[in-house]
């Protein structure tokens, strides 16, 4: 009873880890996508601001 109880926690975590992995390959490309999209809106906006600031004073 012992051997298969933690045969089944190891096959279960041994599956957790591999959809955990496809998961990661899958999502990581959408994530660095949207990181770069905030990077580059939030230099923009920066960029702009400093500008405005520039004219203003």
């Amino acid at each position: 009873m012992d051997a298969i109880f933690s045969r089944s926690i190891l096959v279960s975590l041994f599956c957790a880890a591999i959809h955990c992995f496809f998961n990661l390959i899958i999502s990581l490309p959408i994530v660095m996508f949207f990181e770069n999209l905030l990077l580059f809106i939030f230099s923009f906006y920066s960029r702009d601001y400093t500008e405005y600031k520039k004219r203003k004073c």
